[in-house]
């Protein structure tokens, strides 16, 4: 039996592809068009498994994102960051954890220097994030930066653009 991810998970490696590319451009100080990265990802919803009206809708909100965010202050230092940390290794018990994973972006605040921890959510609905979640506190531990940002991209059509991205 194969196994495939559910249309949500695409549709959030869509949006992660989109804010990669938008960030790496930014990296790179590029004056870049959007509608390139847009192609590329089009290019990139050809492998997964959504329908092009899910493929669009990512699209739009990518397109709400970067407008909304135009002025935005973080200055982003490296994108997708992998990493893999030991937590704990005896050599005598024959045991190693290693703690992997891939921080969606660092970057720092202009106005204040803050070292910053972002994670893209993209969501159906708002829900309410707690600090002694793991994810929170492993990219802390491994980056060694405390203060983290989540960055919450909603799709709910009710809601003006203010209420759908948050952070």
């Amino acid at each position: 039996a194969s196994f495939s991810k559910p249309s949500y998970q695409e549709e959030g490696d869509l949006f992660h592809f989109l804010l990669e590319k938008h960030y790496v451009a930014k990296i790179a100080a590029a004056d870049y068009n959007i509608e390139s990265i847009i192609e590329l990802a089009r290019n990139h919803a050809t492998e997964l498994d959504i329908t092009h009206a899910e493929t669009e809708l990512g699209i739009n909100l990518f397109r709400e994102y970067v407008l909304f965010y135009q002025t935005e202050s973080w200055i982003p230092e490296e994108v997708e960051v992998p990493f893999a940390y030991t937590l704990l290794e005896d050599e005598s018990a024959g045991i190693k954890i290693i703690l992997e994973g891939k921080i969606d972006l660092l970057c720092r605040e202009s106005k204040t220097d803050l070292p910053l921890i972002v994670d893209h959510k993209r969501v159906a609905r708002n829900y309410p994030y707690h600090n002694r979640d793991n994810q929170i506190l492993a990219y802390s531990l491994v980056t060694g930066r405390r203060d983290f940002v989540i960055n919450q991209i909603g799709e709910q059509k009710s809601y003006s653009v203010d209420k759908r991205l948050q952070r």
